[in-house]
């Protein structure tokens, strides 16, 4: 079985992560809202209709069972919330970032699995990127496929590990309609967020999900 943690744990990493070692020791009430927030939208599975059916649940594995009961994570869950806030802080807005990584859950259990690994076999970790796209103006997406849509239209989001496989995955854009991506920088955060995990005091919040 994975190691799970609690969410206590979990918003310490992220806070940690999110800070890169530089972290004040309290965790401001404003960034356990926003884990708050998105933990809570996630419950909704799909929170939005979509012509594909969602991967799962962007941030867990299953509903706690229970009242009272609190939700266990496991590393690729932490992960995936530090996507989640990582796409907030670049100006996804709260539902299309729960929305974009219910699409693609596998996919964000994938990525972290292939920068632990490459943490481990590798003297110097490369640049880890993840290239997300997403069309807005939906009318243009209307014309292209002949149907409508009312929710942001997705790219599949690309992997890139070091700068050439970003380069590769860019200049692909040139032959695209839409051209826009986010492009984050996901390998050194996923990195430090797995020691801090390991290094997160106990936080009680409730009783074990069960």
């Amino acid at each position: 079985m994975p190691q799970t943690y609690r969410r206590g744990k979990v918003e310490w990493a992220l806070w940690q992560a999110q800070n890169v070692g530089h972290a004040p020791e309290k965790i401001p009430q404003a960034f356990k809202t926003r884990v708050k927030r998105l933990l809570d939208l996630d419950r909704k599975l799909p929170i939005y209709e979509a012509q594909t059916e969602p991967q799962g649940h962007a941030f867990i594995d299953y509903e706690p069972e229970g009242k009272g009961a609190e939700s266990e994570f496991r590393e690729e869950n932490a992960f995936g919330l530090m996507v989640g806030l990582d796409l907030l802080d670049a100006g996804y807005k709260q539902g299309d970032v729960v929305f974009t990584l219910q699409q693609f859950r596998t996919d964000v259990d994938r990525w972290y699995g292939k920068i632990i690994r490459s943490s481990k076999t590798e003297q110097i970790l490369p640049p880890m990127y993840v290239m997300f796209g997403r069309m807005e103006i939906l009318e243009v997406y209307d014309q292209i496929q002949g149907e409508r849509v009312n929710h942001p239209f997705l790219r599949r989001p690309i992997f890139c590990k070091g700068k050439e496989q970003l380069m590769i995955a860019l200049d692909s854009l040139l032959h695209t309609t839409s051209r826009s991506r986010l492009v984050l920088e996901v390998g050194q955060k996923a990195v430090a967020l797995r020691e801090a995990l390991s290094d997160a005091p106990e936080i009680r919040r409730g009783r074990p999900a069960g």
